[in-house]
């Protein structure tokens, strides 16, 4: 089983404590108490939590989009208290742009780097616009580089990492215990016990009766996480030829859970890792060989080919929205209106079949009626003969029948 622990979320501190320790800038002087020479960095590294603090605290409140006037993030930040979320997307590109050294940071120590950037904006939110404190995330994506998922190599375990492919397969929701809470059953005393790691560490003697081994855990009284696990594989276009598709396990929690689907095509940012595998479950021997998987820190899907709502579930349930990184509301009404206008124009029907196999010259017929399929339907309930309603999707559908070499996989790659 994979049991990583969330990145940016529960099971970290916010503020990075967890992987960060005091150094002495004096040489190593422990005599010198003065606190100006004092720093707390990121463990076994060099880098400081207070300057990664400033920088991104300057990032957040000062960055603008040549063009603009306003701050980006101060204005996605009120947009944010607005629509009420709980977090914000930080486009890598701006942060390179405004300090390479901090963008350096991110990639290499994101582990301890992303709890960071949390407690900033966070704090920035509270301040600035009245939120709750903690209450506000962020999500890195649109790193400068891209890995196809065939380079992705042990150099890159706990590094940021890009990637993009199809999604294959989904898991169902798994619950994944945060917090185990644990009551002796002779004084009903109580403790809760954080999981790290995968592990639940039991008390063994009670703190207030001093029995041992009367601790309990109660399950409806610990705190759980949803889970996903994703299936990746490579996308058919970038795949060599001749070569079996490469897959990644992705692992998303809370609000990424249910927001991607088998067929999406989506582009992940996430933090590579590596986790052992036991011969035995019941011994406490590792192989060298270990399992990757990506912990997922951003989504965004490539192609929007479903709408916000799954009308066709079992159950009538809602698919959650998945923010894909440019959500702003002015670009969006933007986007709206060419939309609009480009439906308005005389010649969409031929325009728009005319993108569909570009490469292949002529057969306007089968493009148009792919064109035609492609759009899908209406989902529909009918009860024949008065009988239970049955589901007829409106996922598209397409089928081509005809002679040999007449270019049929062409048109559908």
């Amino acid at each position: 089983d994979l049991n990583p622990t969330p990145v940016g979320g529960a099971g970290n501190q916010p503020n990075g404590a967890a992987g960060a320790g005091a150094a002495n800038g004096d040489g190593g002087n422990s005599g010198d108490n003065n606190e100006s020479t004092q720093r707390t960095v990121i463990w076994g590294t060099n880098v400081e939590v207070q300057e990664v603090e400033e920088k991104f605290d300057t990032f957040l409140r000062t960055y603008k989009i040549p063009g603009e006037d306003e701050a980006c993030y101060m204005r996605l930040m009120q947009h944010t208290a607005t629509e009420e979320k709980e977090f914000i997307n930080v486009d890598c590109h701006h942060l390179h742009a405004f300090d390479a050294a901090l963008y350096n940071q991110l990639i290499n120590f994101a582990n301890d780097v992303i709890p960071i950037f949390d407690a900033v904006a966070a704090n920035i939110f509270h301040v600035e616009f009245s939120g709750p404190a903690d209450f506000l995330t962020t999500r890195p994506f649109n790193l400068m580089t891209e890995k196809a998922m065939r380079e992705l190599n042990p150099d890159d375990i706990n590094n940021l990492v890009r990637i993009r492919g199809m999604v294959i397969r989904t898991t169902s929701i798994i619950p994944e215990m945060r917090t185990a809470f644990f009551r002796c059953f002779i004084c009903k005393a109580s403790v809760t016990v954080e999981v790290v790691g995968g592990q639940i560490a039991e008390p063994t003697v009670c703190r207030q009766c001093n029995k041992k081994w009367s601790m309990e855990i109660i399950h409806n009284r610990c705190s759980f996480l949803d889970k996903q696990i994703v299936k990746l594989q490579e996308s058919p276009e970038v795949m060599p030829a001749g070569q079996t598709p490469h897959t990644v396990s992705i692992i998303a929690y809370d609000d990424f859970v249910e927001t991607v689907q088998p067929g999406d095509r989506i582009e992940v940012t996430g933090l590579f890792r590596a986790s052992t595998l036991r011969p035995n479950k019941n011994h406490r021997t590792i192989k060298a060989v270990f399992r990757t998987y990506l912990d997922v820190v951003h989504f965004k899907k490539s192609s929007k080919n479903r709408i916000e709502r799954d009308s066709n579930a079992d159950e009538g349930t809602a698919t959650r929205h998945m923010d894909d990184g440019q959500s702003d509301p002015q670009r969006e009404s933007e986007k709206v209106e060419r939309l609009k206008a480009l439906g308005a124009s005389e010649d969409i029907y031929n325009r728009l079949s005319s993108c569909i196999a570009p490469s292949i010259f002529g057969h306007e017929d089968i493009k148009k009626g792919m064109l035609m399929m492609l759009m899908g339907g209406v989902s529909r309930r009918r009860s024949p003969g008065g009988g239970e309603a049955k589901g007829f999707r409106g996922e598209l559908n397409v089928l081509l029948s005809g002679d040999p070499s007449t270019s049929k996989s062409q048109f559908l790659t």
